[in-house]
């Protein structure tokens, strides 16, 4: 995040322990000074504080002053004075916001993980999400599936109640929210997903919804190839990308025949039901549950851990044919650099 320090905060010195608190991030380049008003930066050389600290310390100031010009336009940015308490933080109220790690919201704390952890690995290229982790930057915690609101709430009701935090509660979260599109058909409205992103847009809450059914859709073919089960081999031999990505993995064709009254027009001119042969469904309608590995409740952790072996060929390819987002942006990409801006 992005952390601009107006002239008042320098000018007074009972702000200089705040402010030697808040320097630990600007060192560790876990947040970053932004400084390119002529009279800030002069009031900042010209404190008692900037006399005070190391030159190390100053030498990292002054290179952020040097690169303010720069700053980036999308990234988050908080200011610090006291002029103007509803839109300024004070340094107290800034250090502890800032301290807080990101909150990356999944709707399973276990299960999601590793297919998250894959496209850090292979698409941030940088390393700076992979390193905020090990220095608790950021965090993945579990909403329940439908319970992103009771979640937040809980979160605003409980974690805010430090006598600085004098703003509006939501204004201190610092959270990015992953959700399954839980898509059966490419064009289908799922009112739960809609329900949860007008919520986090009214917190102003960033978020991404996959572009496919759920995470199991993104997993590597190859990977698929190497468990040489048949039910993944039909499944991999759809003939038109949309079966592929929003196709159930786990639970196939619910265990429902062709005939039953209950299927939707849509999955059913989706699927083409006809060109499915008998034998075929019959495999695809049981899902996981006949494959002896993924049985017993097993299939989420351990069809989660094979994005363990996944690198960035091969989850491009699962990708490929999905829209881009801005500058050209992949899914994988689109999430990274979302989730960078806000740490």
């Amino acid at each position: 995040m992005q952390v601009r320090i107006h002239k008042d905060i320098f000018n007074n010195p009972s702000n200089n322990d705040a402010l030697n608190d808040i320097l630990s991030f600007f060192r560790k380049n876990r947040h970053q000074l932004v400084l390119d008003d002529y009279d800030d930066i002069k009031a900042f050389k010209d404190s008692n504080w900037a006399k005070e600290i190391n030159s190390r310390d100053r030498k990292v100031l002054n290179e952020f002053i040097k690169t303010s010009s720069r700053k980036e336009k999308d990234k988050p940015l908080i200011s610090l004075s006291h002029e103007n308490t509803k839109d300024f933080f004070s340094p107290k109220e800034a250090y502890l916001y800032l301290n807080q790690p990101l909150i990356i919201l999944v709707e399973n704390a276990e299960f999601e993980p590793p297919f998250v952890n894959a496209i850090f690995k292979n698409f941030d290229e940088s390393g700076i999400l992979i390193d905020g982790k090990k220095g608790h930057w950021w965090k993945y915690v579990m909403d329940a599936g439908s319970s992103v609101k009771q979640v937040i709430n809980g979160d605003i009701e409980n974690h805010f109640d430090n006598d600085v935090f004098i703003k509006e509660k939501s204004r201190y979260l610092r959270y990015f929210v992953l959700i399954d599109s839980d898509k059966e058909y490419p064009a289908m409205d799922v009112s739960a997903v809609s329900v949860k992103t007008e919520y986090l847009k009214r917190l102003n809450i960033k978020y991404h919804v996959l572009y496919k059914r759920e995470k199991e859709n993104y997993l590597p073919f190859n990977i698929l190839e190497d468990l040489d089960k048949e039910y993944f081999n039909l499944y991999m031999q759809f003939a038109d990308n949309a079966h592929k990505d929003f196709f159930d993995i786990e639970k196939g064709f619910k265990n429902k025949n062709k005939s039953d009254g209950n299927w939707k027009t849509e999955i059913k001119e989706l699927y083409d039901f006809n060109n499915i042969s008998n034998s075929n469904w019959d495999i695809l309608k049981k899902g996981v549950t006949q494959i002896e590995e993924f049985s017993k409740d097993k299939f989420k952790r351990d069809f989660s851990n094979l994005f363990l072996k996944a690198n960035k060929k091969n989850m491009l390819d699962r990708i490929s044919h999905q829209p881009t987002y801005e500058a050209g942006d992949n899914e994988f990409e689109h999430i990274v650099n979302e989730i960078k801006r806000l740490l």
